[in-house]
């Protein structure tokens, strides 16, 4: 049997306890049975349980009839490429005959009535990260020019701000909120089902959109991050730059895209650079790693759902090598939990750190004596 990879990034985004932390952000502070700190979440606690996994496998000594290998890289967070791009670049030998990678991405969404669905990410949107440069006349903040590059690059980010991308229901979208519709009730339960021609309902759509993790679902979004003008208060710079994280529905194509960007400007003084973008990828639902999930979500009375993420992950890089990919971290997180990520006070219960690392071991498990037919005949062949 062909081996697993447990993919996790070492990396995190910065973070400052001036920025609203509760607790220095990197002590690892335990408060109320959660474990406070930078990357709880994303991705220090799944790659502890990544690793828990596999001591606990050596240590009990259950033996699988397939290689299970921890991959732990850098760099994600700045998309990777010294990361799991390196090592795809340089070390695919490794985990060349890999079957599966299992990454972070989607988890066990506890609902709000406290029910349960099994996200496993199959798809996700990719990034165009955007720099927008100005220039202008240089001088004393006193007495500024009619126009300068600061002011030239405001211009150009209001334009932006007023923008609205069209909207667009990709395949992968539309079977995740079909699949999705089994958790919902009322109205939403039957436009789940159909979101494509739900949308087309003003009432509904206005509803839909409030929602900044449904709305980026169904268009492409831009995001001003970093500003850069003068170090000085009163110096009025010669350049002035922003990036945009923008993020591209599957199927979009990046030069088109700035293409329209610049457009939208309409000012050719704005030079429009792409500082990352990378092509979309997705990984098919009908696998044993797909059927491993569901086979723990039964038990669990729960809803398997292929789901769509608006970020972006390391999956890439292994689906474009032809290795399915599937973002799954089996920890029950609830929306709190989840927009804690990247933002202040990001945790993780113990209690998940626990259980997640025992759903791991069953998927594994699982994985090892419910094998699939026709995915072995497959495998024979290969």
């Amino acid at each position: 049997m062909r081996p697993i990879v447990l993919l996790s990034h070492l990396d995190v985004v910065p973070a400052k306890k001036a920025d609203g932390w509760d607790v220095p952000p990197f002590s690892g502070a335990v408060r109320d049975s959660y474990v406070y700190g930078r990357g709880a979440i994303d991705c220090k606690g799944p790659g502890t349980i990544d690793a828990m996994a596999l001591l606990l496998l050596k240590r009990h000594g259950i033996k699988l009839k397939r290689d299970v290998i921890f991959l732990g890289t850098a760099d994600e967070e700045a998309g990777g490429q010294l990361g799991a791009g390196w090592m795809v670049a340089h070390h695919f030998d490794a985990f060349q005959n890999a079957e599966i990678v299992v990454n972070e991405g989607a988890s066990v969404r506890v609902l709000a009535d406290g029910s349960r669905a099994y996200e496993v990410a199959v798809s996700e949107k990719t990034p165009c990260w955007l720099q927008l440069t100005t220039t202008g006349p240089p001088g004393h903040g006193s007495a500024p020019a009619p126009e300068t590059a600061v002011t030239r690059l405001i211009r150009a980010l209001e334009h932006l701000r007023l923008y609205q991308p069209p909207l667009r229901v990709t395949p992968e979208v539309q079977a995740y909120y079909a699949a999705l519709a089994a958790t919902q009730t009322g109205e939403r339960q039957e436009r789940y089902k159909d979101l494509r021609a739900a949308l087309a309902d003003e009432d509904f759509r206005r509803s839909f959109l409030q929602d900044p993790h449904d709305a980026a679902l169904v268009h492409d979004t831009l995001t001003p991050t970093v500003l850069q003008g003068s170090p000085k208060t009163n110096v009025i710079p010669y350049s002035a730059k922003a990036e945009l994280d923008c993020r591209l529905l599957p199927g979009d194509d990046a030069q088109a895209f700035v293409r329209t960007i610049t457009d939208v400007i309409a000012d050719p003084d704005v030079k429009v650079g792409v500082l990352l973008n990378f092509p979309a990828s997705s990984s098919p639902a009908d696998t044993p790693f797909f059927a491993a999930v569901r086979t723990l979500a039964e038990r669990d009375g729960a809803p398997v759902v292929p789901s769509v993420l608006t970020g972006f992950t390391d999956s890439h890089y292994f689906r474009e090598k032809g290795i399915a990919s599937y973002g799954f971290i089996p920890f029950d997180l609830s929306e709190d939990e989840q927009r804690r990520e990247h933002g202040v006070n990001e945790r993780v219960s113990t209690q998940n750190l626990r259980q997640g690392t025992h759903r791991l071991i069953e998927i594994l498990q699982i994985l090892d004596t419910e094998t699939r037919h026709d995915g072995e005949s497959q495998t024979e062949k290969e």
